[in-house]
């Protein structure tokens, strides 16, 4: 049954219900189909100007889009018809979170608390705020509280243990790694593929994992942008589309990279979904493709859809299912080839995704039968090195310098069985 069939039944027999118009507008915007959303809750409107859920289901609609300026006027409405809705506040510090206006997304989280202290959300966000910063003591205290009230809200169980490793705080931790990896495999959806693979989990729980995550949050779309056509061109078109053409160490390890392809075969674009800080590394990767494009304010099927325009012939995704990534791009099937590449070194568990770039100890031959993607093994290794910036130290380390317990010990407390 499609998700709005019950609040279609209503309105044929009440047309006039506004509390339908707003309850099929929230379902047909939580499948993304923006247009007949906005059109539910206009109807809504027309029908009860006072109904401020409807301002608030315009502001989400258009935080999908990403028209912020739209989303913050619809919010304001809402607070205007009813001020101490918590969840605008709520949407606005997402709105804030993600523009990475850190200091105003934290005020309008304690916004929220102020008017709804069991809003689990709000918790989340507050502790999401303070991992943008840095400050991860703050931020474990919010998703502790979040997990207190709401244990089973999606991804928290594994962003609040992906901190606690942050702080090195051990306590209970094979534990509490033990109840995150069982609940997975009860059907929970307790953690995100990312925060899996640093836990001990089994490559199989992997990649149940990046299936069942990208299956909900990032499914293929209805129709490909792509669709078998041949391209033309007298050169193979490489895009690279990341969140972190800035200071990063996925910036610093690939930019020499750019530079060496080969240009009398390759045409080579960056479509870049981060902030433009400026930096020295920044203006150097804008230099080092053929074209560069800032798609940091457009929206992901705008996106997908310039990069089908370009004629791109392999999408290279250096993000994965990490932070910022904007894996809904792909989703979208723009280009005939796409790659996972060097971001995220897990599978993506998508069909749309069809290589992983990797090297054999990254992913042993034995490992592919769970990976999603077609595997494309680089001799040697799959990390690039940019040899004109970045001199590799002649200095051995040893792990004492750093705290860490010699190999054997540490090796031991690995293979150490848990009750």
């Amino acid at each position: 049954m499609k998700p709005f069939a019950s609040y279609d039944n209503a309105l044929s027999l009440k047309p006039d219900l506004a509390a339908a118009w707003l309850g099929r507008g929230n379902a047909v915007a939580g499948i993304k189909h923006h247009d007949d959303a906005f059109i539910a809750y206009d109807r809504a409107l027309s029908l009860n100007p006072e109904l401020a859920e409807a301002w608030l289901g315009r502001g989400n609609a258009f935080v999908d889009l990403k028209r912020h300026d739209e989303a913050f006027a619809a919010y304001d409405k809402a607070l205007l018809l009813k001020p101490d809705l918590a969840d605008v506040w709520l949407c606005r510090g997402n709105i804030f979170l993600d523009l990475k206006r850190y200091g105003e997304a934290l005020d309008a989280y304690d916004r929220a608390l102020s008017l709804d202290s069991s809003l689990a959300t709000g918790w989340l966000g507050r502790g999401n705020v303070f991992v943008g910063l840095k400050h991860c003591e703050e931020a474990f205290f919010a998703y502790d509280k979040a997990l207190s009230l709401k244990p089973d809200l999606v991804g928290l169980e594994g962003v609040r243990i992906h901190c606690k490793m942050q702080l090195c705080d051990w306590s209970n931790f094979e534990t509490e790694c033990d109840h995150l990896v069982r609940s997975f495999r009860n059907g929970k959806e307790n953690t995100g593929p990312f925060e899996l693979l640093g836990i001990g989990s089994s490559i199989e729980d992997q990649f149940n994992c990046a299936q069942s995550w990208v299956r909900k949050v990032c499914p293929p779309a209805e129709i490909s942008l792509w669709r078998g056509e041949p391209y033309k061109n007298n050169k193979i078109r490489i895009g690279y589309v990341s969140a972190d053409f800035f200071p990063h160490p996925v910036a610093d390890l690939i930019a020499g990279v750019f530079e060496c392809h080969d240009r009398s075969q390759f045409e080579v674009f960056g479509i870049s979904i981060g902030p433009d800080d400026n930096s020295e590394i920044r203006r150097r990767l804008e230099r080092s493709f053929d074209r560069f494009i800032d798609a940091a304010a457009l929206h992901s099927d705008e996106i997908a859809k310039r990069i089908r325009a370009e004629e791109i012939d392999i999408l290279v995704d250096l993000n994965g299912l990490t932070q910022h990534s904007r894996t809904d791009i792909f989703a979208c099937r723009p280009a005939p080839i796409q790659v996972n590449y060097l971001g995220y070194p897990g599978t993506m568990g998508a069909n749309y995704i069809d290589y992983i770039i990797a090297d054999p100890i990254l992913i042993p031959a034995s490992h592919q039968g769970s990976y999603a993607e077609k595997v494309a093994y680089l001799p040697h290794s799959y990390l690039p090195h940019d040899d004109a910036s970045r001199r590799i130290s002649d200095r051995s380390f040893e792990r004492g310098e750093f705290g860490c317990p010699k190999m054997a010990s540490f090796s031991a407390a690995l293979t150490t069985p848990t009750s």
